[in-house]
């Protein structure tokens, strides 16, 4: 696992995981790792199959139950993501990210709106603010309420976002442009766990062709069985 995220190279990681699970085969963190790797390699079935066998392992693991919610989100399943996501908030507070890229992908700005404004506040949004933006969703629309919200992490006024969090935001508001100089803008790329799902997350899927982008760092998703 760890040298997966040191070295983008999938093939040893799940080599090296797939040594564990067979050590301790009921191992729900092991499991957990081998679909977080997956995952990011773009092999959906095995991830989906691999964070199953850990929540058959420990149904009360949050961090299981919101992986899963994600690793289903990156397979392109988001009614069977909302569906994981409600029933991962029965055993822990909710990833307001998470559910509002799912809400995102299915062209939901009502609930995206929610979503993104309640993770707004959890990163530092004052009330004050919130309650401006939610009285412009509610005068002209959710999706002007989204790009107010957008508006605020991009000058990082009131709360910042994590950039390709936010950049998934702008592109679905069209701000395209916008969206590719924030990611060409972000400095801790290598240090940020979301980076290493830059080549499938979906909500960034129109920008990745950008020649703008050709110069960040290219995982290597070396391919295996899944």
């Amino acid at each position: 696992y760890l040298a997966f995220f040191r070295d983008r190279d999938a093939k040893l990681a799940m080599t090296e995981i797939d040594k564990a699970i067979t050590a301790q085969p009921t191992n729900a963190i092991a499991w957990q790792t081998k679909a977080m790797i997956a995952s990011a390699a773009g092999q959906a079935r095995t991830s989906l199959q691999a964070i199953d066998r850990a929540r058959d392992l420990d149904p009360l693991s949050a961090g299981i139950a919101w992986d899963r919610v994600w690793f289903l989100y990156i397979a392109g399943r988001s009614d069977d993501a909302l569906v994981a996501a409600k029933d991962a908030r029965r055993i822990a507070p909710p990833v307001h990210v998470y559910e509002a890229l799912i809400h995102l992908m299915r062209n939901d700005d009502d609930a995206a709106f929610e979503s993104w404004l309640n993770r707004a506040l959890m990163r530092g949004m004052e009330s004050e603010r919130a309650t401006q933006i939610r009285q412009i969703a509610n005068s002209s629309g959710p999706r002007a309420g989204l790009v107010a919200i957008a508006a605020d992490a991009t000058a990082a006024q009131s709360y910042r976002e994590v950039t390709l969090a936010h950049a998934a935001l702008l592109s679905a508001l069209g701000q395209d442009d916008a969206a590719v100089q924030l990611m060409l803008n972000d400095k801790p790329k290598e240090k940020s766990w979301w980076w290493s799902w830059y080549h499938v997350i979906p909500g960034i899927a129109p920008l990745r062709n950008d020649q703008r982008l050709q110069m960040l760092p290219q995982t290597r998703t070396a391919t295996f069985d899944g």
